[in-house]
């Protein structure tokens, strides 16, 4: 994971706590499935203060929402990548996000995804009433890249 702050600094974390499986097709009448479940207080950025910030209250409430999640179904074969449309949830805000996803190498079985997406439309880092004010929340990008790497 990571954002911008301040321009141009680029803040890196991760999540400690991914769960998933992923069911690839075996024959025409079978469907691909993906689900992941992150434990949101599994957050680690390297700074304590900064991750207690980011699993409190303002950021992703890892006490009110202890899960994120994504779920997809449809796998969508592109010329140079496959994509993976799904419903991620954080906070319990669902939205439709499609990850980009390519295998390194089939006798690896490596897989890396990663998706882009914003951090305001799912409630994080968004003050309200007197806290629009604090400048802090000015000076975090709005982009957050999630990038995932699945090891057979």
């Amino acid at each position: 994971m990571s954002v911008r702050w301040l321009g141009g600094m680029l803040v890196r974390g991760r999540f400690m706590d991914v769960r998933g499986m992923i069911h690839l097709p075996t024959d025409d009448d079978d469907t691909a499935a993906v689900t992941v479940e992150v434990r949101a207080d599994s957050i680690r950025t390297g700074i304590s203060l900064r991750d207690r910030h980011l699993r409190g209250p303002l950021f992703l409430d890892a006490a009110r929402h202890p899960i994120i999640t994504f779920r997809g179904g449809d796998v969508m074969r592109l010329p140079t990548h496959v994509t993976v449309p799904g419903s991620l949830t954080i906070r319990g805000v669902t939205r439709t996000e499609e990850l980009r996803c390519s295998i390194d190498d089939a006798a690896s079985g490596r897989l890396a995804a990663d998706v882009t997406l914003s951090r305001r439309a799912y409630g994080v880092g968004v003050p309200t009433g007197i806290r629009r004010l604090d400048p802090l929340f000015v000076v975090i990008g709005d982009e957050v890249r999630i990038a995932i790497e699945v090891m057979r």
